[in-house]
């Protein structure tokens, strides 16, 4: 009778494992699991810190645009898609919302050149937005490649007015922090009248004139108040 093969043992088949071996998988497999614990908490400790550093960014929102985070989240969502996409979902939801008779002006979503409808337009406002995102200036694929210089003028002009509003921005929130000088020369006149009340020269004046005045001299006694002489025994 033919002897079959020996059974291949699988994962957390340790049946044919013996006891030496089964020690150093062991301690092979904890040392691992140690280090993978590590590198997680460690992620953990980088994800916390920011997410705290997020959470101050859209409390400083809600103070200075009174815009909410979930606000905020869906806005750079949509910021994402492209200009075609985006716009295609506005229109679906101005349609939905006139079902229930509430009707939604539309409106530009970005900056728009006047032949804003063709292809060429749409590639130029594309890249407009990418531009204002900071994203890479590369076109995507859906933009043939007759419109590639029409998406880079938009990403340009995107990079640009984006520049120009983060240029601003700083301005807003250095002037805030600037400190506030205004009462350094009422600090000047005070130091300086501290050095004249100090100076000898100024004393000695002072003193002559309060002398010349007759305030230094000493007033008439009154005989009332002589105290007669003590009488020594």
């Amino acid at each position: 009778m033919a002897r079959g093969k020996p059974k291949k043992a699988d994962i957390g088949d340790n049946s044919a494992l013996s006891e030496e071996d089964a020690a150093a998988l062991q301690v092979h497999y904890v040392a691992k699991a140690r280090a993978a614990m590590a590198e997680v908490e460690e992620a953990r400790a980088e994800v916390k810190s920011a997410n705290a550093g997020l959470k101050n960014i859209f409390d400083r929102v809600r103070a200075d645009l009174n815009l909410q985070r979930k606000e905020v989240e869906a806005l750079i969502a949509d910021l994402d898609k492209p200009v075609a996409t985006l716009r295609a979902e506005h229109a679906k939801r101005r349609k939905l919302l006139a079902r229930h008779g509430v009707m939604v002006e539309q409106g530009d979503l970005f900056a728009r050149p006047a032949d804003a409808a063709d292809e060429a337009g749409m590639a130029y406002e594309d890249g407009l937005r990418c531009g204002q995102l900071a994203l890479d200036p590369t076109p995507p694929k859906t933009t043939p490649p007759i419109f590639h210089n029409e998406w880079m003028k938009g990403w340009h002009e995107g990079q640009a007015q984006n520049g120009a509003k983060l240029k601003r921005a700083e301005e807003i929130l250095s002037a805030r922090s600037a400190p506030d000088f205004s009462d350094d020369d009422d600090d000047d006149d005070d130091q300086i009248d501290i050095e004249e009340a100090l100076d000898p020269d100024v004393i000695a004046d002072k003193a002559r004139k309060l002398k010349k005045s007759g305030f230094m001299e000493p007033a008439p006694e009154d005989p009332e108040d002589v105290l007669a002489p003590e009488v020594v025994h």
